[in-house]
C-alpha cells in the first residue's frame, strides 16, 4: 500500500475524531471511568511485512491514562 495513503487515512481519522469523547465499554484501569479520546498514528515499531505500523492510542478523558493498541 502506498504509505502516503496510510498517513492520509490516519490524519483523516484524527481530524474526524478531534475532541470527540467516546464510551467504549472499557473502564480505565486508573480511575474506572469510560470516557476515551481516540488518536490514530503510525510508528515503525509496530510495522510488519504487510503493515506500515498503524496504531490507536486511547486516552482517558478523566485522568489522562493512555494505552496504545496496534491495528
Amino acid at each position: 500500500m502506498n504509505s502516503y495513503l496510510v498517513y492520509w487515512s490516519v490524519a483523516e481519522c484524527n481530524r474526524k475524531n478531534a475532541g470527540v469523547v467516546k464510551e467504549l465499554s472499557w473502564n480505565c484501569p486508573k480511575c474506572d471511568d469510560d470516557a476515551w479520546l481516540i488518536r490514530h498514528g503510525v510508528n515503525p515499531i509496530y510495522a510488519g511485512n504487510h503493515d506500515t505500523g498503524e496504531y490507536v492510542e486511547f486516552t482517558c478523558n478523566s485522568c489522562g491514562y493512555s494505552e496504545e493498541s496496534t491495528c
